[in-house]
C-alpha cells in the first residue's frame, strides 16, 4: 500500500514538473521571440551586398561571381558570407531577435535555403519570401520571417516597366501581408531602387516611376484595409531629404522614419567617398503614429557596431566593412549598415 501511495505521488510530481517546465519553455520562448520587451516585434531591413551563389546562371550577368572568376568566389566564400549575415541579424537587436528582416542583393533561392536553413540562423526558424526579378544581375529582394510572431497569410511581387523609360529591368517590390500574435494585420513591403550610381537620366526616371508605384500600390492597401498597419522598407538609392521621396512617403498618408538622419554626415547606411549617406529607408503610415493605434512606431536606428565597421584609411573616419575592397577578398559583410526598428501592440 505504501509503495504504491509512494508511485501515484511520484506520478503526480513528475506531471507537475512537466507541466511547470511546459510553462517555463512557452515563457522563455516568448521571451526570446518577442525580446522580453512585452508585445514587441523588431523589424530590420539589411542591404546584404552581393550574396551570390558559385553557380553560374546563364540566364544573368554573375560571371564576377564564380570560382574561376576574378574574385575567386568559392564555397569557403559563401559559407562566411552567410555566417556573417546571420551574425548581423541576431546581434542587430542587442539581446532582442528579429521577427521580420527585409534584404537586398539576394541573388535566388538557394542563398536563401542556405541563409535560413544550414547557417545559424536555422536554429531560429526563419522562412522567406523573395521576388525572382528580370534585373540582368539576379539580384533580388527577400523577407525572412519568424512564424510565431508573424503568420505570413498571402505575398506577392509587382514588376516595373521601367524599359519605357529607357532604363534596363529592374528588381520587383515584395509584398508581404501577415498576422502578429495580438491578431493584428501588418504589411511590408520591400524594395530596392535602380542606383543612383549609373549618372544618368533614364535611372532618374527609373526610380520616380518605382517610387510612384510602390506608392499606388501602398495606397490601394490604404484603401482595402479600414486601419492598415504598412511598413515599407528597402535601399531606395536616394537620400532623406529627397523631394520625390519625401511626396511619396513623408506627407499626411505616411512618415519616413529615417528623416530623422537628413543631413546628418556622421553616420548613415552607406558611405561614398568619406561622405556618409543615408540610402536606405523605412516608411509607415501615419495611421501607426496616431494616439490609440494599436500598433506603435518606436525609435529608428542604424546598426553600427564595431564590428560592421573598419578604419577608412583613405578618407578617415570608419565605413562599413565589406566583403572586398576592390577585388580583394577580405572577409566583411556588406557596404551598407542595416536599420532597426521596434514596433509594439
Amino acid at each position: 500500500m505504501a509503495a504504491e501511495v509512494f508511485y501515484i505521488h511520484l506520478r503526480l510530481f513528475l506531471y507537475m514538473r512537466n507541466i511547470i517546465l511546459v510553462f517555463f519553455i512557452l515563457v522563455f520562448h516568448r521571451t526570446v521571440y518577442a525580446g522580453g520587451l512585452g508585445d514587441s516585434l523588431l523589424v530590420m531591413f539589411y542591404n546584404v551586398e552581393n550574396f551570390f551563389d558559385c553557380r553560374h546562371d546563364s540566364t544573368k550577368d554573375d560571371k564576377e561571381f564564380l570560382p574561376e572568376s576574378i574574385r575567386r568566389w568559392h564555397v569557403g566564400r559563401f559559407k562566411k558570407k552567410a555566417a556573417n549575415i546571420s551574425k548581423v541579424i541576431v546581434n542587430s537587436g542587442n539581446g532582442i531577435i528579429p521577427a521580420v528582416v527585409g534584404l537586398a542583393e539576394v541573388e535566388n533561392s538557394y542563398v536563401m535555403d542556405y541563409l535560413t536553413r544550414y547557417s545559424p540562423l536555422k536554429q531560429l526558424g526563419y522562412r522567406y519570401v523573395m521576388t525572382d526579378s528580370p534585373d540582368r544581375r539576379g539580384i533580388d529582394v527577400a523577407l525572412i520571417y519568424q512564424r510565431e510572431q508573424f503568420k505570413l497569410i498571402s505575398s506577392g511581387v509587382k514588376r516595373f516597366d521601367t524599359e519605357k523609360v529607357g532604363h534596363r529591368p529592374t528588381r520587383d517590390m515584395l509584398h508581404c501581408c501577415g498576422m502578429l500574435f495580438s491578431g493584428d494585420t501588418l504589411d511590408f513591403i520591400v524594395v530596392h531602387l535602380p542606383s543612383r550610381r549609373e549618372g544618368n537620366a533614364s535611372a532618374e526616371k527609373a526610380r520616380t516611376l518605382v517610387l510612384n508605384g510602390v506608392r499606388e500600390y501602398s495606397d490601394s492597401l490604404r484603401l482595402l484595409r479600414k486601419n492598415p498597419n504598412i511598413v515599407i522598407m528597402g535601399d531606395f538609392n536616394t537620400y532623406p531629404d529627397d523631394e520625390k521621396l519625401n511626396a511619396c512617403f513623408n506627407n499626411v498618408n505616411y512618415s519616413l522614419l529615417t528623416s530623422v538622419f537628413a543631413g546628418r554626415t556622421d553616420i548613415g547606411t552607406y558611405k561614398y567617398q568619406g561622405i556618409w549617406q543615408t540610402l536606405d529607408h523605412m516608411s509607415v503610415n501615419s495611421g501607426m503614429l496616431k494616439d490609440g493605434a494599436r500598433l506603435k512606431v518606436g525609435k529608428i536606428s542604424i546598426v553600427d557596431d564595431d564590428y560592421l565597421l573598419e578604419p577608412d584609411l583613405k578618407y578617415h573616419g570608419i565605413k562599413p566593412f565589406r566583403t572586398y575592397n576592390g577585388m580583394k577578398y577580405i572577409g566583411g559583410f556588406s557596404d551598407h549598415l542595416p536599420l532597426r526598428l521596434m514596433i509594439y501592440y
